[in-house]
């Protein structure tokens, strides 16, 4: 038996992009549009759009990663109280997602999930309380970035899942035969 962790479908979380401000080290993304909805059979199943969202993401000269931190206010459809989404992550460098992020030309170029190392860990606070469900799991999530349909503009989607641990007998001495 195996004593890893397994993932479920839990979110999609797609948001637009306005011009990146960047300089040195570090860049700069107001979040123009968004919207955050659960997965068929998650709960709390809901549907809503983020505002005063921004992602400020820097880079390590030394390392060819990139390492994101958006953060804005969810407003659930339904009008209960919103909630503060933060996502941070790490994105190993790539040509095809360097080149849309730092010249989205207009033109749809697409890079799918998973053709690229990008992991991004989504945490939730606050709002109503039918949305405790999100505050204290662990979410994981891959993402695919794509040309916004006007210059300058990138559109970016995670498929986020909810981390759940596997019940096993396995005691600390028993992991390797």
């Amino acid at each position: 038996m195996h004593s890893f962790n397994y993932l479920v479908p839990a979110l999609f979380w797609n948001f637009r992009l306005g011009n990146l401000s960047t300089g040195g080290v570090q860049a700069l993304g107001k979040v123009k549009y968004a919207t955050l909805q659960s997965e068929p059979g998650f709960e709390p199943a809901f549907k809503g759009e983020m505002r005063y969202g921004t992602d400020y993401v820097t880079i390590n000269g030394a390392s060819p990663a990139a390492r994101p931190h958006l953060s804005g206010t969810i407003f659930p459809d339904d009008g209960s109280k919103p909630f503060l989404m933060q996502v941070n992550g790490v994105q190993l460098a790539d040509p095809e997602v360097d080149g849309i992020t730092t010249n989205s030309s207009g033109q749809g170029r697409q890079v799918p999930y998973g053709r690229v190392y990008s992991v991004w860990t989504p945490t939730f606070s606050g709002g109503d309380p039918s949305y405790t469900n999100l505050q204290n799991p662990i979410f994981v999530a891959s993402e695919t970035v794509s040309d916004g349909e006007q210059p300058g503009e990138v559109l970016v989607g995670l498929k986020i899942s909810k981390v759940f641990p596997v019940k096993t007998d396995v005691v600390i001495g028993e992991e390797f035969p």
